[in-house]
């Protein structure tokens, strides 16, 4: 949707099941209003979506009228990096459930939430918390603790991409993944910028294991 003015029109496309959504920082109006947002999240067709740059009060506007009418998303892969922010300053701290309100999105299978909320510092922005659920696929981004104890609540996880700007203690997040009782069922295993996090994973998970690690795909 780089080129097109008027993203409400995408509405009438009753096939469509992916939208890559980039908006441009050149801008001057929005293309698309919280109004028509949540219109186009709550096609019947549309099952991923990737957006980068949408502006935030209006993102948040469209999941509290999402929540408040009771609508709910049909999507099943989301990914949400950055928003357009005129001031991290002076933009109140958001809340987890002004961003990915689990009653929106109730089938969500993958989640790309890397580097979301990591320019506010509130500590109860509990991404990986909200989004846990027994269909939860893929998770991109980062656990809320050290502990990683959202992971309890995803038990069918088979793709996890480690990476955040916040700073953590990756080690011990490694520690906390390797131990997770499905860290052998683990296919996909990514880290970035995540120093220590995939030796204490390899050491956590090897001693733990009482069977082979079943990964697919590693990027360290």
């Amino acid at each position: 949707a780089r080129e097109l003015l008027d993203c409400a029109k995408l509405t009438r496309l009753p096939c469509l099941r992916m939208l890559v959504m980039v908006v441009s920082q050149d801008a001057v109006e929005p293309v698309l209003s919280g109004v028509g947002l949540a219109a186009i999240l709550t096609m019947p067709s549309l099952r991923r979506f990737m957006t980068w740059g949408y502006n935030l009060p209006l993102w948040i506007g469209a999941m509290r009228r999402l929540a408040t009418s009771g609508r709910q998303s049909p999507i099943t892969a989301l990914s949400i990096r950055t928003f357009e922010i005129q001031s991290v300053e002076q933009t109140p701290d958001p809340k987890v459930t002004d961003i990915l309100p689990r009653a929106v999105f109730p089938a969500l299978r993958h989640v790309d939430a890397c580097y979301l909320l990591d320019d506010w510092s509130r500590g109860d922005n509990l991404i990986a918390a909200e989004v846990a659920s027994p269909l939860l696929e893929t998770f991109s981004g980062s656990f809320d603790d050290d502990g990683a104890s959202a992971l309890q609540r995803m038990p069918n996880l088979r793709h996890f991409r480690a990476e955040s700007d916040r700073a953590r203690d990756w080690a011990a997040h490694g520690a906390a993944v390797g131990r997770h009782e499905r860290a052998s069922a683990l296919q996909t295993l990514c880290g970035y910028s995540t120093q220590g996090f995939a030796d204490a994973f390899f050491c956590t998970a090897g001693e733990l294991a009482t069977k082979p690690l079943s990964l697919s795909w590693l990027s360290l």
